[in-house]
């Protein structure tokens, strides 16, 4: 297997928070994400790579590289010549590659759960068709790092895309290709240093929040916030055996959201995009939100939900890298 080395990974972000005489209360700092989710493990890890024949459609390859993983996860894991059809093979409970691309959670609730992954890669500007491809596991995902890892480095033959791009994972200087960096979400978020001023918040890839059976087409800040929540509870309690957080902190949660600050300036708006599905033989919509928007001064709480929503990514299409929110 050829050898490559991963790379550090690092969210975007500018120093947000607020210290001295603006602390948060009390019930603010009980309602924080570190606070109600921060025993949630991460582990991140990154790939240097490089294309090395033109893809057909470069617009975001989250989903090429997800399709990729899938089928290479599948040669890895699966024991029979001929494969039964995923749901209903007898050991698909164990199996990986089920897990982390077909399963559905048996909790009442969280049947449509989310997915305990995210791969997002983004083009280095510095090279041509290079690419960091960055992986973030969740809670006991995490030992999956290595098979993952073995299927990215077997996808080099195999190509990526309808026209099977071949790809290189360029050695690095740093890291080491047989680790991924684990830290509790809590440590993630306190090692950010935070000072009062202005935020930008920038959507890099469409944000797909789904409110009431229908994509948002405008961004409600208290919704947003509340996505961020309840994707964190799904992967707390999916992935890290957390708790359900109960009704009354839901209420606490509404009601706190609801006094979000509104943005001092907003150039955000729909943006149409539609991949190419290989398992549906079809194209598949994916269009979201994309733009930035600019906060004077918002409170603490509400910047270090945003950070944790920068963190993990919100909405639908998550562990393909879409809603991927930066702050500076």
């Amino acid at each position: 297997m050829p050898s490559f080395t991963l790379t550090g990974i690092f969210v975007a972000t500018k120093a947000i928070s607020f210290k001295g005489e603006n602390l948060m209360d009390c019930a603010e700092k009980s309602l924080d994400p570190i606070n109600l989710f921060g025993s949630l493990p991460v582990a991140r890890a990154g790939f240097l790579i490089k294309v090395l024949e033109d893809i057909e459609d470069e617009t975001y390859l989250g989903s090429t590289f997800r399709g990729m993983l899938g089928w290479q996860l599948q040669n890895l894991s699966c024991p029979y010549q001929k494969r039964p059809p995923c749901n209903r093979c007898i050991i698909k409970e164990h199996c990986p590659a089920f897990i982390l691309i077909e399963g559905k959670s048996p909790i009442p609730g969280l049947s449509d759960s989310p997915r305990g992954y995210i791969l997002y890669p983004f083009k280095i500007p510095a090279g041509k068709a290079s690419y960091q491809l960055s992986l973030t596991l969740l809670g006991d995902l995490a030992r999956f790092y290595p098979l993952i890892r073995k299927a990215l480095a077997n996808g080099q033959k195999a190509g990526i895309g309808r026209q099977r791009a071949r790809y290189t994972i360029v050695e690095g200087k740093a890291g080491r290709s047989d680790t991924c960096d684990i830290s509790r979400l809590e440590e993630i978020l306190e090692a950010t240093t935070f000072t009062p001023g202005d935020i930008a918040v920038h959507l890099i890839t469409p944000l797909r929040l789904r409110k009431k059976g229908k994509y948002l087409d405008e961004l409600d800040w208290p919704f947003l916030l509340e996505s961020t929540a309840r994707r964190l509870e799904a992967l707390s309690v999916l992935y890290a055996g957390g708790k359900a957080l109960g009704k009354e902190t839901w209420q606490a949660l509404a009601s706190l959201f609801s006094t979000a600050p509104a943005p001092l300036s907003l150039e955000i708006s729909w943006k149409e995009y539609e991949r190419y599905s290989n398992r549906q033989r079809r194209k598949v919509p994916m269009g979201g939100l994309v733009g930035k928007a600019h906060f004077d001064h918002p409170p603490e709480w509400f910047a270090k939900w945003l950070y944790a929503a920068s963190l993990l990514h919100v909405g639908k299409g998550a562990a393909m890298g879409l809603g991927r929110i930066e702050i500076f």
